[in-house]
């Protein structure tokens, strides 16, 4: 036990030194905290002071110039990848029906699909199409209550169409997905094959349905082999029509279902996988909603790009007059000068006349070159400029992009730091609560000590106790067999007593024979007497013997009474010594948790300081990368402040 508490003394002794060894850590950590919290402050200024520089290239112009550039490329893009999902299934029956269709086929179908013009659909809905009205409301039930085991089901609406003739077809409502319910019939004829079934409704339906790009289900109700299918499949295998027929043979493997009376759980499971969700994008597919809306957002950003252009153009027209304005004052005082001074001969002034009039002939030819040369030039040249800053900021911003991530983990690390401070608090809290429980446990160790000594030296005493018991145990059955031998003897003397009285009668009768018979029985009545004599002395030592054992007893039994309550202590101890082998217990499994959470810190806590050292590392290169950036700024400043001057300087050449 002492060994224990020694060793448990050398563990605290250890734990408490990897605390402190932790709080150093930590008192590190928030030095470096300290160094790098400015110095994210200052770079996240750097970051929006070149945000702000920034904006200046999201001028209308620019805007206009780059949306014009966008429009070009989503035309191009739409005019070779004009269809998905909803026109793969039309281009494929086209594709089949371009082979399959036979000239003698009825010229009704191709005339009212070209009437059919492709609508974009922008919400959640399902047309149901049925060709009786007696089986609508049993067709509108069944996707109803397959609709109804999703939970975007009940967001969906479903509306009916009813085709009793070639006309309805036109009428079909637009949506996003439409189910064509075929009712049974004796031929298991669902989609007519021209030239070989009567009539072509039902085809055309599927056909002018493709063409509108719904997604297409064509379901064929109430037959009875459907009441049970396999599981996987969603048709029943013996309708051949499924497989044969070029139109339910070009739709999707999943559109293809037949069903008796209501959808089984495959089916619904068919059903719930299709994304019930419409997007923009997808309505704007056919190619002549694109060309319109194309059409439109191109005009849009010519009417909002224009009054910023027709702003910077009257400004530029107005500097031209003003300039005009100033040219044509200096010719009138010129004119006015040549008057007045009468040296001059008429024909001087008629040559000056001349000379004003090709100027102001020429005054318009030199504003629509310099209308040209400032507003297309410093254009290209603005342009050029601009692409080439909008692609060094967007390198800029991506750095500064990954620069914020970094700043992001390193802000994740200093938020941890708080909570290593509040698990060392807490560890200290238990280092001190087990210093404070040490000295009371030393001295509950001492005290058992001690207790385990007097048990020592009590069980010796009932050792010797239990050793004189057993000693007088024997001494005990060994006067057993005393008794046992002297009642014997008493017998046989007895025995021998009344043998001496017969032989004596009978001696009496034959006193001659008695005399010479009775030597040899005096003497053994002689020896009689003295082994009686013996067996007396033995039994006066045996009655001392015995007192002394009762004796001994009597000590014994007065040692059992006063060892009583120090055996109570005893077991007052050994209770308290399974206590405190519970709390030694305890505390080793306190050590031990507290050594794996101190093994967790130190790890977290050399992670931490490695993040650290690498965001100091980098928040270096990235204040280095800002400062160049700045550089770069400022070298392009001045470069556009010279561009602008070299302007001012042309423009005064051509106003000289």
């Amino acid at each position: 036990m002492v060994e224990k508490v020694d060793l448990y003394n050398g563990k605290l002794e250890n734990f408490r030194s990897d605390v402190d060894s932790l709080s150093k850590d930590v008192n590190k950590m928030k030095s470096f905290e300290d160094y790098t919290g400015p110095k994210v402050r200052e770079l996240d200024i750097r970051v929006r002071n070149l945000q702000s520089q920034n904006t200046g290239l999201f001028q209308p112009i620019n805007v206009c110039v780059a949306l014009a550039f966008i429009l070009i490329a989503a035309l191009f893009y739409m005019t070779y990848y004009r269809y998905d999902n909803g026109g793969t299934q039309f281009r494929e029956h086209e594709r089949t029906e371009s082979h399959s269709t036979p000239p003698f086929m009825s010229q009704r179908a191709p005339s009212i699909l070209d009437r059919i013009q492709r609508v974009p659909v922008f919400d959640n809905k399902v047309c149901v199409l049925s060709f009786y009205s007696e089986t609508m409301n049993l067709h509108k039930q069944l996707v109803k209550s397959a609709l109804a085991t999703n939970k975007r089901g009940g967001n969906i609406e479903v509306i009916q169409h009813l085709v009793r003739r070639h006309e309805d077809i036109l009428n079909i409502p637009g949506a996003r997905y439409i189910f064509v319910f075929v009712d049974f019939n004796e031929r298991n004829v669902i989609l007519e094959n021209p030239g070989q079934d009567l009539g072509d409704k039902k085809l055309v339906t599927v056909q002018a349905a493709q063409k509108l790009g719904a997604d297409v289900f064509v379901t064929y109700v109430r037959d009875r082999g459907s009441n049970q299918l396999v599981p996987g499949n969603l048709y029943n295998q013996e309708l051949s029509a499924f497989t044969s027929h070029h139109v339910l043979r070009g739709l999707k493997a999943t559109r293809d279902v037949s069903v008796y009376m209501k959808h089984l759980t495959t089916h619904k499971k068919n059903l719930l996988s299709v994304q019930y969700h419409k997007t923009i994008i997808m309505s704007f597919r056919d190619w002549k909603t694109t060309r319109d809306v194309s059409v439109y957002m191109s005009s849009t950003g010519f009417i909002i790009a224009m009054p910023t252009i027709q702003a910077q153009l009257q400004a530029q027209i107005q500097a031209q007059t003003q300039d005009i304005k100033k040219l044509q004052d200096d010719i009138r005082r010129l004119k006015e000068d040549f008057g007045r001074n009468k040296e001059f001969d008429r024909k001087d002034d008629d040559d000056i006349k001349e000379d004003v009039d090709i100027k102001e002939k020429k005054q318009p030819l030199l504003l629509f070159a310099i209308i040209i040369g400032v507003v297309i030039v410093p254009f290209i040249a603005f342009s050029i400029n601009n692409t080439m800053r909008l692609n060094e900021y967007d390198r800029k911003l991506k750095d500064l992009e990954k620069f914020q991530k970094n700043i992001d983990g390193l802000n994740e690390i200093t938020s941890d730091i708080p909570i290593l401070e509040s698990r060392v608090t807490d560890v200290k809290k238990q280092i001190r609560g087990i210093e404070i429980f040490m000295p009371n446990a030393t001295q509950d160790i001492a005290y058992l000590k001690r207790e385990l000594e007097n048990m020592n030296s009590t069980e010796n005493k009932v050792k010797d106790i239990e050793s004189s018991v057993s000693s007088i145990n024997d001494s005990y059955v060994e006067l057993k067999k005393l008794s046992d031998l002297q009642k014997e003897q008493l017998k046989q003397f007895n025995t021998s007593i009344n043998t001496t009285n017969t032989q004596i009668i009978s001696l009496s009768k034959n006193a001659d024979v008695a005399n010479s018979t009775l030597a040899p029985i005096i003497q053994n009545q002689t020896e009689l007497l003295k082994n009686i004599t013996d067996s007396n002395v033995r039994m006066l030592e045996i009655n001392d013997t015995v007192n002394s054992i009762t004796l001994r007893l009597l000590d014994v039994s007065r040692n059992i009474t006063d060892l009583q309550p120090q055996l109570e202590i005893v077991g007052k101890a050994a209770a308290q010594m399974t206590e405190m082998q519970k709390d030694v217990d305890k505390l080793q499994t306190e050590t031990r948790n507290v050594k794996s959470s101190m093994s967790t810190m130190k790890l977290e806590t050399k992670e931490a300081e490695l993040k650290v050292s690498n965001m100091s590392t980098k928040v270096d290169e990235y204040s280095s990368v800002v400062t160049g950036h700045e550089e770069k700024l400022k070298t392009l400043q001045e470069e556009q402040s010279e561009v602008d001057n070299k302007i001012k300087m042309s423009n005064k050449k051509q106003k000289n």
